[in-house]
């Protein structure tokens, strides 16, 4: 028996060549193995059982009744920083659509996810299997370049919803579009609009280095044209001496540097993708009542919070992500 690490050699090509991300593992598999495996649909495929698909929502269970909602992720993992949006501009997003759509706000334990006003948090309270479930009952998705807008594409909707799911990402300059879009998705990039993404993606990894050691730090691996947010004077700190420091420093409020390529991605942009697809869709906003059911989740999600801040000795304003990874349990 032969066990395979499964990679993906064709992104290396994937500036002179028009691939996707989902022939990658399927042309590695066929080289090691004298396969011929073709690509069927431009999606993956992943299946919920039966009980998965019956099971309430995340809404139903925080708010006490269904509703619509998208599922946002802020932020992302440190060790590609340069695929963050402006956090101030992520929450613009939520406040611009206060009690008309309702927004899970969703995000991996020990990366660099703030929290959003008006979002239910489920940061750090999901695994991959339960955020899978969370995609398939949610309307719509707005991410930037990450699983999430993959998941998007492969998980069924439930029985009686017609189309593709709404996925809004917001892509900047790092990876081609040829590689990463999805057909039906709202891809916000800057491709051919910058000299560092002039004919394909920068595949570089972080906005400015972190002082961890990582490889990820060096010259070839950092963004050419980082912008720095507002004049506040902690904004000329960066970078710390160490990432713990840099973390300790300024994990509240967000990092102060973008790509060049993400801060040319406005909110504006954003907030027009999601109004298109919510009226090419006829897709539903919140009700009266089901406003109301959600203002009942975020007065749980709150009271949730304050506990858990009294039981570490946060404070509740600052709450992060010290949350346990759980399945979500109100």
């Amino acid at each position: 028996m032969e066990t395979l690490d499964c990679h993906y050699p064709l992104i290396h090509h994937s500036n002179q060549r028009p691939v996707h991300f989902l022939q990658g593992f399927i042309g590695f598999l066929n080289d090691r193995l004298g396969l011929s495996i073709q690509l069927s649909e431009q999606r993956g495929d992943v299946h919920l059982s039966a009980e998965e698909q019956a099971a309430p929502s995340a809404v139903a269970r925080w708010c006490g009744g269904e509703g619509p909602y998208w599922i946002i992720a802020a932020g992302g993992k440190w060790d590609y920083t340069i695929k963050w949006w402006d956090i101030a501009l992520c929450q613009a997003v939520v406040d611009h659509f206060a009690g008309r759509l309702f927004f899970l706000q969703v995000g991996e334990r020990g990366h660099y996810h703030p929290r959003l006003r008006g979002a239910l948090d489920l940061r750090g309270r999901t695994s991959l299997r339960a955020l899978v479930r969370l995609v398939h009952h949610a309307q719509g998705i707005a991410c930037p370049v990450t699983c999430l807008m993959h998941l998007a594409a492969a998980v069924p909707r439930p029985a009686g919803q017609t189309g593709e799911r709404p996925c809004v990402v917001v892509a900047g300059g790092r990876e081609p579009v040829s590689w990463e879009a999805y057909p039906d998705h709202h891809f916000l990039h800057t491709i051919g609009k910058l000299p560092c993404c002039a004919t394909g993606g920068c595949w570089r990894s972080r906005t400015a280095p972190l002082g961890d050691g990582d490889p990820k730090d060096e010259s070839g691996a950092l963004c050419q044209r980082p912008i720095r947010l507002g004049d506040d004077p902690a904004n000329r700190a960066f970078p710390a001496a160490s990432l713990d420091a840099w973390r300790a420093a300024h994990f509240q409020p967000a990092p102060h540097l973008l790509p060049e390529c993400m801060h040319r991605i406005t909110a504006a942009n954003v907030i027009t993708a999601i109004g298109s697809t919510l009226a090419s869709r006829q897709a539903t906003m919140f009700s009266r009542a089901q406003s109301l059911l959600a203002a009942s989740g975020l007065a749980r999600m709150e009271a949730q919070h304050a506990r858990e801040a009294l039981r570490t000795g946060q404070s509740h304003a600052t709450h992060s992500l010290s949350v346990n990874q759980l399945e979500i349990k109100p």
